[in-house]
């Protein structure tokens, strides 16, 4: 592999990365999706290989990004340089993906040959299921926000009350989500201390504070917890598949009840959420029954 030069070499990262999902794979993971607990998100790029390391440029992006790579706006060589950070991560992985080798390199400092070409746009015939299915979602959220969210700087510059609370269903559908994303807070920090190797937990609590605040994030936050909440009915939990909101925010009640049940610990706070929960006269007579039955 070539020399990289005007780099500042790291003995390790400051965050720790974790997988969503693969989006390009060809014999291997060539473009994958991955985020951190601290509420980023970044896309992992191959671009090089020797007989000891395979060599990954890791950039951060945003749903935003995202999308205009989904529509074909932007190519993978625009997510590159469009990222508000301008730095990028070169590393070395070893055979057993343990990185040897860590760069800090300014977007203008990549070796030419490490760049996608312009013309790499998304296509979904050679992506994988879970790209396409982040993309059907991605585009679904932004074309239902378009009104509002018509820039990059609008995306990540949204009022507290993004929505239309000009009608009194305005205002209870403004109440309605605000209520579900802090009710959902507690089950999150339990969770997360449950199942302390899956910060998918702890990233979706820096996910929530903005998600109050941003309609696309709003959406995202909630399809992520889905995918998070699928992963349960393997355990015997009585979950409905769906993607209403009102229904993602259920099932998470009845896994946090569960879990709560077995582990005495979590009891104290769990009273005092569901004292919460419960005094909220717009909750749906389906949780007030699982909460008025739970011990």
């Amino acid at each position: 592999m070539r020399k990289i030069e005007n780099t500042i070499s790291l003995s390790r990262f400051d965050f720790d990365l974790r997988k969503k999902g693969d989006l390009i794979f060809f014999d291997g993971p060539f473009l994958s999706h991955f985020y951190d607990d601290n509420g980023k998100e970044y896309l992992l790029l191959w671009v090089d290989k020797d007989d000891a390391y395979n060599r990954w440029i890791l950039f951060e992006i945003d749903a935003y990004l995202l999308y205009q790579y989904f529509i074909q706006k932007y190519s993978l060589r625009d997510l590159v340089f469009k990222n508000k950070t301008q730095i990028v991560y070169i590393i070395d992985y070893d055979s057993e993906l343990n990185s040897k080798k860590i760069y800090l390199i300014n977007q203008k400092e990549i070796p030419e040959e490490y760049l996608p070409s312009k013309s790499t746009n998304f296509q979904s015939d050679f992506s994988t299921h879970y790209a396409n299915d982040l993309s059907k979602e991605i585009i679904r959220s932004f074309k239902r926000h378009r009104s509002r969210v018509k820039s990059h700087k609008s995306f990540r510059s949204f009022p507290i009350k993004y929505i239309n609370t000009s009608t009194i269903g305005g205002i209870q559908k403004l109440r309605n989500t605000i209520n579900v994303i802090e009710a959902s807070r507690f089950p999150l920090e339990v969770l997360n201390d449950k199942y302390r190797g899956n910060n998918i937990y702890h990233y979706l609590m820096h996910k929530s504070g903005i998600a109050i605040h941003n309609p696309v994030v709003n959406d995202m936050y909630f399809y992520e917890l889905n995918r998070e909440i699928e992963n349960f009915t393997s355990f015997n939990f009585p979950l409905t598949i769906t993607i209403d909101k009102q229904e993602i925010f259920k099932n998470l009640v009845i896994i946090t009840v569960q879990i709560v049940q077995n582990n005495p610990s979590y009891k104290a706070s769990f009273k005092v959420w569901k004292s919460e929960i419960l005094s909220d006269e717009k909750i749906s007579k389906e949780i007030q029954e699982i909460l008025d039955t739970a011990k």
